[in-house]
């Protein structure tokens, strides 16, 4: 081997452990602002949960999924409480299964497409309830006194009203919206929850997301028990495989007196209904 030949691997070889070690610094960086991201987030095992009605309702719309999650982590490996499991955004599953999860289910790798994907499905919920609602003749400034007069911010009642002036398509007769509307609030809230839990949503999103479907939670349903049965129904039209753990959720949701859905009344104009 000649010496310029000698040489040049000897470069060649000291650009590869240069570049090596900027690969593991950038690395160490994104793990670094990752971490930074959950700890801080919403969903965070330091996060406080507030004691607002309202702001826990959102949140225990996705209840159904979050129960199965807490059935199957063993207690030693719970980083969060059943209060920030129920009623925020935290979830016992690791971080790492969380963010799988999202990249696998909603193809969320990065908080810029959370935001996209949240804000796709929260539209998703708004014009399905809208259109649940001018199906039994109600007109935009009717829907949203409603909304409002049942608890709902103006802000997210006035979202989802609005739709009903954009000319919504009339279901054919016979088809019943409702199971898909539940199932679709119970999906939406849950990738609300993983993405705040892992860091991609802050709290300000978390909460605009939350209260407008939750909104659109109070447009369909006027108890946790007619939520359930439609979320059920809409279950077993989506797939016929793997329901089991959701089945047992509702079940638990609905008639345990531990269930969050038993200490958190379902929000009504002019009194309460659990």
């Amino acid at each position: 081997m000649s010496p310029e030949q000698l040489t040049l691997i000897i470069w060649l070889f000291a650009a590869v452990i240069l570049l090596s070690i900027v690969v593991v610094c950038i690395a160490v960086v994104i793990r670094k602002r990752t971490l930074r991201a959950y700890f801080e987030g919403p969903g965070s095992p330091s996060a406080r949960v507030s004691t607002d009605p309202w702001e826990r309702f959102g949140p225990a719309l996705a209840a159904v999924y979050a129960r199965p999650e807490w059935v199957h982590t063993r207690e030693s490996k719970r980083k969060h409480s059943p209060e920030q499991t129920y009623f925020g955004y935290g979830s016992v599953l690791p971080f790492a299964t969380l963010r799988k999860v999202l990249s696998t289910d909603w193809h969320v790798n990065r908080a810029d497409q959370a935001k996209v994907q949240v804000r796709n499905t929260v539209g998703i919920a708004a014009r399905s309830a809208a259109q649940y609602a001018a199906a039994r003749g109600e007109t935009e400034l009717t829907l949203r006194a409603r909304l409002v007069a049942d608890g709902a911010p103006e802000q997210a009642a006035e979202f989802i009203a609005s739709h009903i002036a954009e000319g919504l398509e009339t279901p054919d007769e016979g088809v019943e919206l409702l199971p898909d509307l539940a199932f679709d609030i119970a999906r939406f809230a849950n990738l609300v929850r993983w993405a705040g839990c892992v860091g991609y949503l802050d709290y300000l999103a978390v909460r605009e997301a939350s209260d407008v479907l939750a909104t659109a939670a109070l447009t369909g349903f006027s108890s946790w028990n007619e939520f359930g049965e439609a979320y059920i129904e809409g279950l077993h039209g989506y797939t016929k495989h793997g329901r089991r753990p959701f089945l047992d959720a509702i079940e638990w949701l609905t008639t345990s007196s531990e269930s969050p859905w038993k200490a958190l009344a379902w929000p009504l104009a002019g009194g309460t209904k659990a």
